[in-house]
């Protein structure tokens, strides 16, 4: 599981993480569904913050531009085939665009 220490305004002066708790993909359909979330450790264990996971779907253009070949958001990744930070780092991509375009 890869993660990354997040601030979240909604659990004040916790150390939170967000981490990609699980990946489905299809390479036939070219596709795949991604479940993010923010965890924290509770008394020694990893435990999944209430209300934080997010469902995300990558298909289409963006599952072509997600597996190719450095993109400019991962100059390192290889193509077709992904490693745990990509993902993170693809979602980021997208919603810094997202935001730039509104």
């Amino acid at each position: 599981m890869f993660t990354r220490k997040k601030t979240l305004e909604a659990v004040p002066q916790s150390e939170i993480t967000e981490a990609v708790l699980a990946v489905s993909y299809s390479f036939i359909n070219k596709d795949m569904e991604v479940l993010c979330g923010a965890v924290q450790v509770v008394d020694g264990e990893m435990k999944v913050v209430d209300g934080s996971t997010r469902r995300e779907t990558i298909s289409g253009p963006d599952y072509a531009e997600f597996m190719s070949d450095k993109p400019a958001w991962s100059p390192s990744k290889p193509a077709e085939t992904f490693r745990d930070e990509d993902i993170l780092l693809f979602l980021d991509e997208k919603k810094r665009q997202s935001d730039l375009s509104s």
